[in-house]
Formats: C-alpha cells, structure tokens, sequence
C-alpha cells in the first residue's frame, strides 16, 4: 500500500505543527508484523490493568463487553504500523472520542492509559532497531502518530461536551420560558382578584392582601427569570465561540 497523508488543509496543520512526514509513515508500516505478533499480549495486559480500576471496569461492563473491547483496541494497535491517514483515518478517531464522552470516559483516564502504549512500542522498536539513531527516529514517528490520535480523540471529546452543554442550555431556557409565562398569568389573575376584592369592600380585605402577596411573588419570578435569561444567552454565546474557534483551528 503507498503511503499517503491526506491533502485536506484543515489536517495539513496538524501534520506540519507535529511534523508528521511521509518518511515516518514509512518508518512505522515496516513495523507491522511485529505489531501483529505482539498484539494479543499487549491487549490482555492492557485490560488486565484497565479492569484493576473498579470504576473503569463499571464503565466496561455497562458499555460493552471485554471480547468486543479487545478486538477493537488490537485493530487499533495494529493500524498504528498503517502506511495511510486518510479521512476515514480521521472519522475512526473522531468516533472514539464521541464514544468515550457517552459512556462518561474522562480524558483523564484515557491519556494515562497511553502510556502502556508507549511502553510497549518503546519495546519493539528496541528489538527492532539496534541502531541508537535508527531507534530515536522510529520511536518518535510512533509517537508523533499517537499525539495526532490524541489530539484527534480529545477535541471530539469536548465538542460532544459543548453540544451536551448547548442542548441542556436549550432545555434550561425552555423551561424558563415557561415559569415566565405562569408568572405572566398569576399577575393577570391577582390583578383581576385585587379588583374584585375592591369591589367586596372590608369583606374583601383579606383577599387583597393575599392577591398583593401573588402579585409580588408573580413579579419576582418574571425578575428571576429575566436576569436567568439572560445568564443562559452569555452562557450560550460563549459556547458557541468556543466552538467555533475549535472547529477553524
């Protein structure tokens, strides 16, 4: 397969600010087989580590099944040695990150969990290279690749957080929307009972006050609402920069 980077400007940058070249795609593809042989070792050390965490191994069993989870993670590892990254390279990292903000995966457990990765690799292109030079230059081609994963992982890990946040921010302003018009409808009616508690004269006293009382909780709660209002829309044209600054970077 011909090595190939994809001509896509918006992942051009990250190939130049990395320095991901072609040279080091070659570097890692000639990797493969020993990729292949170490693979299912590698696998099982890593979930047996992953599942010694209470709270990781919940998150397994709830979301999948450690057959299926290690048949995904050894076609990962292996598609480190790929000759090619692609657009269809990119949306399979992009998909990760929105799986681990469903299933409430913090990138702080998933970067950690790099490490094996890097330990692991570090081994077989010590057993591979003998040469100090050789070794520094595949060694780091790997290592560029998986910061690009990283990176990858990461940014569609917090836009799935922004879109989360956007849609509850919604949510919150619809529901606001309503107590507004309650408060809207309980003024008019305290209002229309304050009148009829004129017209009943010292019988209607009582009522009254107890119609001023709703009144002034009416208006409270439309005061509330605005200033909450407003609170939603800072928060949601903050998000929305946010967003956008991530999506052209």
């Amino acid at each position: 397969m011909e090595e190939n980077l994809t001509n896509d400007s918006k992942y051009q940058q990250r190939f130049r600010y990395l320095g991901l070249t072609i040279e080091d795609l070659q570097r890692m593809a000639k990797f493969r087989p020993y990729f292949e042989k170490k693979a299912d070792s590698f696998v099982k050390r890593f979930y047996d580590h992953i599942t010694s965490f209470s709270n990781l191994k919940e998150i397994i069993d709830k979301n999948s099944t450690l057959e299926r989870l290690s048949k995904t993670m050894r076609d990962y590892f292996i598609s480190l040695t790929s000759p090619v990254i692609d657009e269809e390279y990119f949306q399979r990292r992009l998909f990760v990150g929105k799986k681990h903000q469903l299933i409430g995966l913090y990138p702080s457990w998933y970067l950690g969990a790099y490490r094996l990765y890097f330990e692991e690799i570090s081994s077989i292109v010590h057993e591979v290279e003998k040469d100090e030079s050789e070794f520094a230059k595949s060694f780091s081609a790997f290592v560029k690749r998986i910061i690009l994963d990283i990176q990858l992982i990461i940014d569609n890990y917090f836009s799935e957080q922004l879109e989360h946040i956007i849609k509850t921010q919604e949510q919150v302003s619809e529901a606001v929307k309503v107590v507004e018009s309650i408060a809207g409808r309980t003024n008019i009616l305290s209002l229309n009972a304050s009148i009829e508690a004129a017209r009943a004269g010292e019988a209607g006293r009582t009522f009254a006050v107890v119609a001023k009382e709703v009144r002034k909780l009416a208006e409270d709660s439309s005061r509330s609402s605005k200033k909450i209002m407003e609170m939603i829309d800072k928060n949601m044209r903050e998000i929305r920069q946010i967003k956008y600054q991530e999506e052209t970077s």
